[in-house]
């Protein structure tokens, strides 16, 4: 019996010990676009740690690559739940309802992510969203901050909707 235990707390531990390797492993195949091999390096992350808000937003993330959107929703909505300040996990719930032309809740989204974490990304998205709605000027807004933090995306953006504007200095 003792050593049962002594082998459960080792297996434990390496498990434990294992979990950047698999998280690596995950984003590796997923940027090799392998994304059926990084969900399975995510879910056994997930068996180790099944509370840990980032591991659930990497499993969200290639959900959303994949297209399916209500399942990603739901695990940006878990990850949220344990992490409500989460900005990169609120943004990416944006992005979903984005996608399902949910452009208000997309925009308190953005917003709230904006509010935890001032990123260029996330005013770029609230400006599509923005945009969608018909709120030019407002998207025009959001654009020219995040051109301010160095998106190039934004510039372009800009020169296209935003009139009015020196394309040598948006």
């Amino acid at each position: 019996m003792k050593y049962l235990i002594i082998l459960i707390l080792l297996t434990c531990s390496a498990s434990a010990e294992s979990l950047d390797v698999i998280i690596q492993r995950g984003f590796d195949k997923a940027t090799l676009q392998d994304f059926d091999g990084a969900m399975v390096e995510f879910q056994t992350a997930y068996e180790i740690s099944p509370n840990d808000p980032k591991i659930i937003a990497y499993i969200a993330n290639i959900l959303m690559i994949q297209g399916k959107l209500d399942s990603a929703l739901v695990m940006y909505n878990r990850s949220i739940e344990i992490y409500s300040t989460f900005s990169s996990a609120i943004n990416n719930r944006g992005l979903i309802y984005q996608k399902k032309n949910e452009h208000l809740k997309a925009i308190a989204d953005f917003t709230l992510a904006i509010s935890y974490e001032d990123f260029a990304a996330f005013y770029y998205n609230r400006a599509i969203s923005y945009l969608a709605l018909g709120q030019k000027d407002e998207a025009c807004k959001d654009w020219q901050t995040a051109y301010e933090y160095n998106s190039n995306d934004a510039y372009f953006m800009i020169l296209k909707h935003c009139k009015g504007k020196d394309e040598s200095n948006p």
